[in-house]
């Protein structure tokens, strides 16, 4: 079977994940999703910045647990990981306890996350990718619900502006999601990638 790997990038709140599961649940047999949040290190592993834990910084993810599970996924085997997604553990918001969770290898995987597109090799393993270009103003308005608007101000978005902006000229598509519903997006979406035989 061929594997077909698409990269999702965009600043936190550009709707990455809605997307990701959007076309999923569009084809639920043929596309996964991993989600590079769950790869993310814990709390008490994070630099700090202005005195808080940095979670926006590229440090704070895992990369060679990433990039080992993408080899997996590439070879047809399953992921056994330990999920924060709030889709799948909607506890976690209140608990903050992640759950074993397994991504089985899908014909098309969807690998989306703020830094998809920072890491060299995590870039290279994709056949296609795409970054949400969302505006400053909706970013904040999407976050500041579950974000202190210190954290935001302080830490978020001097981190897009340093290290996920500048990571879009590695992207296939750019798309300006300002003034598109989740719908619109997905559908989008998968036009571009049945033009490019991935759907």
């Amino acid at each position: 079977m061929n594997r077909y790997f698409v990269g999702i990038a965009g600043g936190s709140g550009s709707g990455k994940s809605t997307l990701a599961y959007n076309l999923q649940s569009r084809y639920p047999p043929r596309i996964g999703v991993l989600e590079l949040d769950d790869f993310q290190k814990t709390n008490e592993l994070l630099s700090l910045l202005e005195g808080m834990p940095n979670r926006d910084h590229p440090s704070s993810v895992d990369f060679d647990s990433l990039i080992s599970s993408i080899n997996l996924l590439k070879n047809g085997e399953p992921v056994s990981l330990m999920t924060k997604s709030l889709r799948l553990n909607p506890g976690y918001a209140k608990g903050g306890w992640r759950i074993p969770y397994t991504v089985m290898p899908k014909e098309i995987m969807l690998i989306e996350g703020y830094c998809a597109l920072w890491h060299p090799e995590v870039r290279s393993s994709f056949d296609y990718s795409i970054f949400l270009d969302a505006s400053e103003e909706l970013r904040v308005t999407r976050r500041s619900w579950r974000t202190k608007s210190d954290y935001i101000e302080k830490v978020l978005l001097p981190m897009h502006n340093q290290y996920i902006e500048p990571a879009k000229v590695h992207a296939d598509l750019i798309i300006n999601v300002d003034g598109l519903d989740e719908g619109s997006l997905a559908s989008l979406v998968e036009e571009h990638l049945k033009s490019r035989n991935i759907l």
